[in-house]
């Protein structure tokens, strides 16, 4: 529930962001003192920074419910009531809510913008590629590619990075857990053990465990994981991130634009 409630408010804030640092940093481009793809990644940089304030709360709670779900009861929350644990949030408080959220979200920036930047310049530099090996046979009206050649580089861009990002993932994973561990932990004591005073947003202990557990059993343990990861984010996000952005255009043009315009002429603006 957490993570459908906030699905339609997360898209708008990374898609009004970004469009908004666009269209700023359009005047530096136009100016010749930034590069266009330089502009692109810094747009998604600001629209991902903003975007995880509001996503993670609730991937922290995702989580939780996630591994309630198989508790031996069955009804999510450990008390054989059929409840579910109670509200949105599992009978969490929003102090609560807010302040784990506060607290992952270090590292699920510090775990998705490098694997989100890499992604943009890598399709972009692909994109370019294939202009340019396809010559003006490959390209549509308008010196665009074909949607099928965009979603293609799309999948193989974010396939492999999502392979190679896969331990960025892992230590998202458990900084999590701990993360719900330690409020367990404050709710039980009433108040933060010695460890989570220490280190907070858990991230330090996290890269500890990891790099143990990588010493012990080998780097493998890194990359737990790494094929559902390639499938979900390399496939399905990869394909339908083409899609989503020709989407977005048309709403932005032929629905956002005139209800501004609309607006405008009724209030007679400028």
């Amino acid at each position: 529930a957490p993570a459908l409630l906030t699905a339609v408010p997360q898209a708008c804030v990374y898609a009004a962001t970004r469009e908004v640092a666009r269209r700023e940093l359009g005047a530096l481009v136009a100016a010749s003192q930034i590069q266009s793809d330089a502009a692109a990644l810094l747009a998604v940089v600001a629209a991902s920074s903003v975007y995880w304030v509001v996503r993670a709360p609730s991937e922290v709670y995702k989580l939780q419910k996630q591994a309630r779900a198989v508790t031996d009861d069955g009804d999510g929350d450990g008390d054989g009531d059929g409840d579910g644990g109670g509200g949105v949030f599992g009978g969490a408080s929003l102090g609560d809510v807010a302040r784990l959220g506060a607290c992952a979200y270090p590292t699920c920036v510090a775990a998705e913008l490098p694997p989100l930047v890499a992604r943009v310049f890598c399709y972009k530099a692909l994109s370019s590629a294939l202009r340019a090996l396809g010559g003006g046979a490959l390209l549509e009206e308008g010196g665009v590619l074909p949607i099928a050649d965009e979603v293609a580089a799309a999948v193989a861009v974010a396939c492999a990075v999502a392979a190679l990002a896969t331990p960025l993932d892992v230590l998202r994973t458990r900084t999590l857990q701990i993360l719900l561990a330690d409020n367990e932990e404050r709710i039980q004591d009433g108040a933060p053990s010695e460890a989570a005073a220490a280190d907070p947003t858990g991230i330090k202990r996290a890269a500890a465990e990891l790099a143990e557990a990588a010493r012990r059993d080998g780097t493998a343990v890194l990359f737990a994981g790494t094929a559902p990861r390639v499938l979900w984010n390399g496939c399905v996000v990869g394909a339908t991130t083409p899609l989503r952005s020709v989407g977005f255009g048309w709403v932005r043009d032929g629905v956002i634009l005139q209800l501004f315009d609309s607006a405008a002429g009724a209030a007679r603006i400028g």
